[in-house]
């Protein structure tokens, strides 16, 4: 304020000087800091070439929006993206592959980097761009480099070449050490003279039909290298031949079972041999054969099974086997017949153990009689011991039943006397009688008196008393 006060007390000539001597005085300020800075370049130029002259100090706050403050951020700009770029080259080891390219690269960097440090901004982004071009060329040959060795292996491979092919390999793996297809085709090319010498070993054995050793050796080759255009083939065909070979050897073997009589045996065979050629006539003949002759063996047993079940009597067994005979062939007639027999024999045995359980049953004549007709109706059937003993049981019973004995009746001459169902015996003071063994029922009837039933279990000779006595 005072300063301004000042200046307003001045005449014109007076401000004009005033300000003239201000804006000297400016000037000498700002050709001051130029001069500081391009003697501070020059200084670090002459002292050494490596060293930053930069001050970066002097673009900060006020400055930074000086030309050449913005230059510098223009040049860390492109300095980041070459950095990038070649690091992106340097993967591919050029080193190794394109020495050349990798020195003129880093004699791009270094003039570049010599710019950079004597903010000299604009050489130094010109340069550097430069090196983003070449680390680009490098990029690009490398992947021509890669891509040219791939298929210089492969070709090798199918060319049956395995050291050039491990050669294109092991460069391209230079590049990407983690290339798949490279690392996949040199392990394919180092096991590439075995595979081929399996495979020539193997041709050598199919021509003498050792199938089985030739099959290993191609297992073996495929284990390897799966990829190999030849073994797929080689491999088809020899399968075809086993399959052949064991085809006919199944076949073979399925009717010399046959045969043998070993028809579970030739079953098997002729089932393995459907399993490689499923429309074969010859074994699904075979087959037919096998099933009619194991049919025919199950019979077989399932009759010696029934024969020895009714020799020791055991019914419900041989039923069991004529019946299964005749679920495998229902007409065959020996088990028809022997199926019949059976139940002849059970509905037999049932009957004669219905009566010697109870034997006083056969005093009953009706009873007596039914006995009688299932012993004359068992003359057809060939007895074995136990149903022999029981029939002889029976006779021995019947026999008994059949032989009379002497009865006396003692009665009182006024009482009517009935055996029931035997006959009616009138009235009598004492009668005698003959009946056959068993239980009776004697009946006494008199007018105005009660009726009188007396029963008897005759067995011998002896008397009964019957007589109506009570009155009504």
């Amino acid at each position: 304020m005072e300063i301004l006060k000042f200046i307003e007390k001045l005449s014109n000539n007076q401000k004009i000087l005033v300000i003239g001597f201000i804006a000297a005085l400016f000037l000498i300020a700002w050709f001051s800091f130029i001069s500081k800075v391009e003697t501070k370049i020059n200084n670090a130029s002459e002292a050494n070439n490596e060293q930053m002259i930069f001050d970066a100090s002097l673009c900060l706050d006020e400055n930074s929006a000086l030309e050449i403050c913005q230059l510098r951020v223009d040049a860390i700009e492109v300095i980041n993206a070459y950095t990038q770029m070649k690091k992106e080259a340097l993967k591919t080891n050029p080193e190794i592959w394109a020495l050349d390219d990798l020195t003129a690269l880093e004699e791009i960097e270094k003039e570049a980097d010599k710019y950079f440090r004597q903010a000299l901004f604009v050489e130094s982004i010109n340069n550097f761009n430069l090196g983003i071009e070449a680390s680009s060329d490098i990029i690009k040959k490398a992947s021509i480099f890669l891509a040219q060795n791939l298929d210089g292996g492969f070709q090798s491979l199918l060319a049956k070449n395995s050291l050039d092919a491990e050669s294109f390999f092991k460069k391209a793996l230079v590049i990407d050490p983690f290339n798949l297809e490279a690392i996949n085709g040199l392990n394919r090319a180092l096991v590439l003279d075995k595979v081929l010498n399996n495979l020539r070993e193997a041709e050598l054995l199919i021509s003498v039909d050792s199938l089985d050793e030739a099959k290993s050796l191609i297992d073996e080759a495929y284990e390897l290298d799966n990829q190999y255009f030849e073994i797929d083939k080689i491999k088809l065909n020899i399968i075809d031949l086993i399959n052949i070979r064991d085809f006919n050897v199944l076949l073979s073997s399925g009717y010399k079972n046959l045969k043998l009589l070993k028809f579970t045996d030739a079953r098997t065979n002729f089932n393995q041999a459907l399993q490689i050629t499923k429309s074969s006539k010859l074994a699904i003949d075979g087959i037919i054969l096998a099933n009619e002759g194991i049919k025919k063996n199950k019979i077989e047993q399932e009759k010696l099974l029934a024969s020895k079940a009714l020799e020791i009597e055991d019914f419900s067994t041989a039923l069991i086997h004529f019946e299964n005979i005749l679920e495998l062939e229902p007409s065959i007639q020996f088990a028809v017949y022997g199926l019949q027999e059976v139940k002849m024999f059970n509905e037999f045995e049932s009957n004669l153990d219905r009566y010697l359980n109870n034997p006083s049953r056969l005093s009953s004549p009706n009873v007596y009689s039914e006995a009688a007709r299932v012993l004359d109706n068992s003359q057809s059937l060939n007895l074995r011991k136990r149903l022999s003993s029981k029939k002889e049981k029976l006779d021995f019973l019947l026999a008994k039943y059949s032989e009379e004995i002497n009865i006396t009746i003692i009665s009182d001459n006024k009482t009517q006397v009935t055996i029931q169902n035997v006959s009616l015996i009138g009235r009598f003071n004492t009668k005698e009688i003959r009946l056959t063994p068993g239980k009776y029922i004697l009946i006494g009837k008199r007018k105005d008196f009660v009726t009188v039933r007396k029963t008897v279990n005759l067995i011998k000779s002896t008397t009964i008393s019957i007589q109506c006595t009570e009155r009504l």
